[in-house]
């Protein structure tokens, strides 16, 4: 059994503004994933809170976009430190929907909201805390599947902000075939079907 440091909720670093303790708790997370072997962190969570209702706000860092990107990008830089890939999460607007809501609900929203409220964080923290890898939501954006979203996953991810980094699924995400439309790694295992 490892032991290991009850670090707070993720979502009281808002509170704080203070990216020196977001670089902290990177470091100190990602130091005891790699003291067990883990070579990926799943973290940071970029969302931001939109809902009181969804099960995960706990793991945001507030409900404003500017703020969430310079806390993310902080905390991506400390586990990236500790020789641990940092994966961002969860790419494409999951933080619309509460515990009970429909992952296959398809959110509209417009490009222009797109890119200043919901997919800033996920952007400062690719390019300025250099995550290594992004995880894709369950929902629907605009018709498709963030896993199959080929304006997520290649124009705004490869082509927008050349990143090369890995993409995945989150668990059970995929729906059908994706390496053709910008996902690289399917999780917890691909489909042998």
């Amino acid at each position: 059994i490892h032991e290991t440091t009850g670090l707070p909720q993720s979502s009281l670093m808002s509170c704080s503004w203070d990216e020196e303790a977001a670089y902290a708790y990177g470091c100190i997370a990602a130091s005891e994933a790699a003291s067990m072997g883990g070579n990926y962190l799943l973290a940071p969570q970029a969302d931001t809170v939109h809902t009181p209702h969804f099960l995960r706000n706990r793991d945001m860092k507030g409900e404003d976009s500017f703020l969430a990107s310079r806390l993310c990008a902080a905390e991506a830089r400390g586990i990236q430190s500790q020789h641990v890939v940092a994966t961002v999460k969860h790419f494409g607007v999951a933080n619309v929907r509460d515990n009970k809501g429909d992952p296959d609900k398809n959110v509209i929203v417009d490009e222009q909201t797109l890119h200043e409220t919901y997919l800033r964080p996920f952007e400062r923290t690719l390019k300025e805390g250099n995550a290594g890898s992004i995880m894709s939501s369950y929902n629907v954006l605009n018709g498709a599947y963030s896993t199959e979203n080929t304006y997520l996953n290649k124009d705004v991810l490869r082509r927008m902000w050349q990143f090369d980094g890995s993409v995945m699924s989150d668990w059970g995400a995929v729906h059908r075939f994706t390496l053709d439309r910008g996902m690289d790694i399917e999780m917890p295992y691909g489909d042998p079907a």
